[in-house]
């Protein structure tokens, strides 16, 4: 028999639902644990609707069929009511998560992460080491989403990696394996999240350089010190956007992925347009280069720098899984939000590669 889990959490909610104006309408139940629940709001209007299996008693608690008996401090047995389901709790109820997870591949920061390491890509190895190596490295990741999302389908949970890890290592190995997986998550996150501030600082440099004149025409090039407090700004509205409610988050995250797809969809075709030259087929999928002016010789060393254009552009896919319990459907949506957005970002991200190398 599988050992039964810790419902004490669960347990008031249960067995008094209308004391938070809550009803269960579907349990997800695995190996004995809670794992999700879909809820509704019950009306608060003071009473509590009626259901088949007793009667209306104005607003007091009716027994029900099936209910347990328990004994009050007076030794009197009476019943305990039975939760009413989500179907019982009236038409007027409605559902209490209003933010929906989409597959989307925003945070994957395909455009942002191909345009701003593309020079490290051209260096060590050339467009052979970033067409090519970008299909290995998606083939990896494709790899690694299926596992998570067989994961993340089992446990839909919002605390996600670390949750998962306690769970599958065991109840011995549960706290160590859930610290590491913790801290190296939250440090990959503080590295994601400031890498990716300090490229939009840094092209917010370039454009006010571009935009008064240039370099060689006299353009404002800003300090590394004004450059690092435009880096803090942007930290500090991040920071602010994501400490928003949900529904909030939900529209930006909308059009954060219209904002990333358009901009690859005109870009892919923008600059090709413009092109005065186009490189060949042979030269894209075929030239190495190893003159990197760094004196690297070893051209396994040099192609394995080369990827980490690859890899440093498809990242961060395990937000799904944070958001997993936040949203509707959380035991599809979050493993469907993890694979397609691999997916996605994966083909879009390589046919906006290729048209950058092939202008």
């Amino acid at each position: 028999m599988p050992e039964r889990g810790n419902h004490s959490n669960f347990s008031h909610l249960l067995l008094t639902p209308w004391a938070s104006n809550i009803s269960f309408k579907k349990l997800i139940v695995r190996h004995g644990s809670v794992l999700s629940a879909t809820c509704v709001w019950v009306p608060t209007c003071g009473t509590r609707p009626a259901t088949s299996g007793g009667e209306d008693d104005g607003g007091r608690v009716s027994p029900l069929p099936g209910a347990a008996r328990r004994r009050d401090a007076g030794g009197r047995s009476r019943q305990r009511p039975a939760a009413p389901t989500g179907l019982q709790a009236g038409a007027q109820a409605r559902p209490l998560r209003s933010f929906q997870l989409r597959p989307v591949f925003l945070d994957h920061r395909v455009m942002m992460g191909v345009t701003t390491t593309y020079n490290t890509g051209l260096r060590y190895g050339g467009p052979a080491s970033m067409t090519l190596g970008w299909l290995v490295v998606a083939a990896l990741n494709g790899c690694v989403a299926l596992s998570m999302a067989e994961i993340c389908s089992a446990y839909p949970t919002s605390g996600g990696l670390y949750y998962w890890s306690a769970k599958l290592a065991g109840k011995e190995w549960a706290p160590l394996a859930s610290w590491v997986t913790g801290w190296f998550n939250i440090v990959g996150q503080w590295a994601a999240t400031t890498s990716i501030d300090f490229s939009l600082a840094q092209l917010v440099q370039v454009i006010v350089l571009l935009g008064t004149g240039g370099q060689n025409g006299g353009g404002y090039m800003a300090s590394k010190y004004v450059v690092l407090a435009i880096y803090g700004a942007i930290l500090v509205v991040h920071g602010l956007i994501n400490s928003l409610p949900i529904q909030y988050m939900a529209w930006f995250g909308q059009l954060g992925a219209f904002w990333n797809a358009a901009g690859i969809l005109v870009l892919v075709i923008l600059i090709p347009a413009v092109a005065k030259e186009r490189a060949s087929a042979r030269f894209i999928f075929t030239h190495f280069n190893v003159d990197d002016a760094t004196g690297i010789q070893d051209k396994a060393y040099i192609l394995a720098v080369g990827l980490l254009m690859s890899q440093y552009s498809v990242i961060g896919y395990d937000a799904s899984a944070h958001m997993t319990e936040e949203t509707k459907n959380a035991d599809w949506s979050g493993p469907m939000g993890i694979i397609t957005s691999v997916a996605l970002s994966s083909v879009f991200g390589w046919i906006y590669l290729v048209a950058l190398t092939r202008s």
